[in-house]
């Protein structure tokens, strides 16, 4: 028992040196002027289905505004169904670059795709149906960023937001196609405020909070094939969204 106690104590010893690496700067220097940031950002889905939730309420927003159940995709009226896409989800990708040592400019880039087929055959004829959605969003900003402590660096800092996103949909019975599509583009504003905590030297976990305004502007439903029309009427939406982001950040200074 007492090798094991030995044992447990020389392993919390080697740990709690090997937090201490130094280098000619200090002991996990924190961004100073000129340097570069990359980090990877996830949110986890606590509530069930696909791994990652849409970490980003301001694209988030955007692409549940648009008017799926609006797109008919045959003469019938017949409304194709959007609502078990698949959605695939990219960690959010961030780079900020130090202006000097307490202030940073920050370009964060995020992405959604979706999309399904669908082939019947009945008899002697076959349809296809394709439905998709898709968003692209970028928010640019700048950071101030505080004293904090050896391993932490807090920031306050604000973001211009740019975002568009769209949504298809296509039929086609065997004798004609129909397809049907519309497009939205979204800008918004909000502030921000976070921290990064050092692990190890140049590597870092951190979170974020902010609050956003966001304006989005959803274009008329464009339709082709016989007996269909176009949609005659554009909407927009205006939000104040507070919201807090349940982030995994990690990230690397260069």
């Amino acid at each position: 028992m007492k090798k094991v106690l030995l044992t447990l104590v020389a392993l919390v010893a080697a740990v709690s040196a090997n937090a201490q690496i130094k280098n000619d700067k200090g002991t996990f220097t924190k961004p100073v002027a000129g340097n570069l940031l990359i980090e990877l950002q996830v949110s986890p889905n606590v509530i069930g289905g696909g791994q990652f939730n849409l970490n980003d309420p301001f694209l988030q927003n955007l692409t549940n505004g648009l008017d799926t159940a609006g797109i008919n995709t045959a003469a019938a009226g017949n409304t194709q169904s959007f609502s078990s896409l698949k959605t695939n989800v990219s960690p959010m990708l961030k780079g900020r670059y130090f202006l000097s040592d307490n202030s940073a400019l920050r370009l964060q880039v995020g992405f959604i795709t979706a999309s399904r087929t669908s082939k019947d055959k009945v008899g002697n004829n076959s349809t296809t149906s394709k439905v998709s959605r898709n968003g692209i969003a970028i928010a640019i900003g700048y950071e101030k960023h505080f004293s904090g402590a050896e391993r932490l660096s807090t920031y306050a800092g604000a973001d211009l937001l740019l975002g568009i996103a769209g949504s298809k949909a296509s039929y086609n019975d065997g004798n004609n196609t129909f397809s049907g599509k519309q497009s939205t583009f979204g800008i918004g504003l909000r502030a921000v405020t976070g921290f990064d905590y050092y692990i190890i030297p140049k590597v870092y976990l951190g979170a974020e909070l902010g609050l956003g305004i966001s304006y989005d502007t959803y274009g008329v439903i464009k339709q082709s094939g016989p007996g269909t029309s176009n949609g005659n009427a554009k909407s927009s939406d205006f939000a104040i969204t507070p919201f807090v982001v349940p982030a995994f950040r990690l990230g690397y200074n260069f």
